[in-house]
């Protein structure tokens, strides 16, 4: 897609950002520092249809809704739709985790279709915001998807562009 960084926002990381989420310390800056990317032309976003989907069936103020609409519009946003491709990677990793979790909790089909359309799309960064009742968790999945697909999945946060040094240079006589 052009050798730009390629983003994929999971619905959590969009509902965060419509509502203007207070969250832990540098996370809504790596959402805003991701957004400006995009913005500036210097990265390229994703997300599938799903995410239409579950976006507007949360209880959104109409202007969060609009907000939503309007930004799927925006150059250098891409809205991927569930293609055969995508369907196929989707239960290959469900089906992955179904046999890796005796305990019978398995990866529900709307994550398992965001994380292959990810790596279909071939995403540099899978951002996720997750509360923990999962029971298959993302940050727990490392950086290899099914055990098959490499896949960066993080937290969004803000980078740390700013280096603070210590003065190196011995004191000056008087």
């Amino acid at each position: 897609m052009s050798g730009k960084p390629i983003y994929y926002w999971d619905t959590s990381v969009w509902l965060a950002w419509l509502k203007g989420e207070t969250r832990e310390a540098g996370e809504m800056e790596g959402v805003a520092e991701i957004a400006q990317e995009v913005v500036d032309g210097e990265a390229v976003l994703i997300t599938s249809t799903i995410t239409r989907i579950e976006i507007l069936e949360t209880r959104l103020e109409p202007n969060q809704r609009n907000k939503f609409l309007e930004t799927l519009e925006s150059s250098g946003i891409t809205e991927v739709d569930l293609d055969p491709f995508v369907a196929e990677i989707a239960s290959e990793i469900r089906d992955y985790y179904i046999l890796q979790r005796p305990d019978g909790s398995k990866m529900s089909v709307p994550d398992a279709i965001h994380l292959a359309t990810a790596i279909h799309s071939k995403a540099t960064e899978f951002s996720h915001f997750e509360k923990g009742e999962k029971s298959i968790s993302f940050s727990k999945l490392g950086s290899m998807v099914a055990d098959k697909y490499p896949l960066n999945i993080k937290c969004p946060m803000k980078s740390q562009t700013e280096l603070k040094l210590i003065d190196t240079d011995p004191p000056k006589e008087k």
